[in-house]
């Protein structure tokens, strides 16, 4: 993974022990933003940021779920719902039902 904040990466590490990561790939589409991350899975984006938040005492974070279509440079189709002020147990059921895992 490229160099992100360390709110995304210890997220991700976070993550990593609720959720199987074997068939999402991380995506660079939002390689300046140092406090967002893109993890995919076939047509199904998950882009997550946590700009707004990283001084909150607790994990709050912002998040897009998208359609996108891979035949065409991974364009999004449709945006599916957005969660802003997000928990992070809150995130996961939201990613596990995303990427239906």
């Amino acid at each position: 993974m490229i160099e992100k904040d360390d709110s995304i990466v210890k997220l991700i590490e976070r993550l990593k022990s609720k959720i199987d990561f074997t068939a999402i790939e991380f995506v660079p589409y939002w390689d300046a933003d140092l406090c967002a991350i893109g993890l995919k899975q076939r047509n199904h984006l998950i882009y997550i940021s946590t700009y707004d938040y990283t001084e909150l005492p607790e994990f709050q974070c912002y998040f897009e779920l998208e359609l996108i279509d891979e035949k065409n440079g991974d364009e999004t189709i449709e945006t599916i719902l957005v969660g802003r002020e997000v928990s992070e147990t809150e995130l996961v059921a939201v990613m596990k039902e995303h990427f239906n895992i």
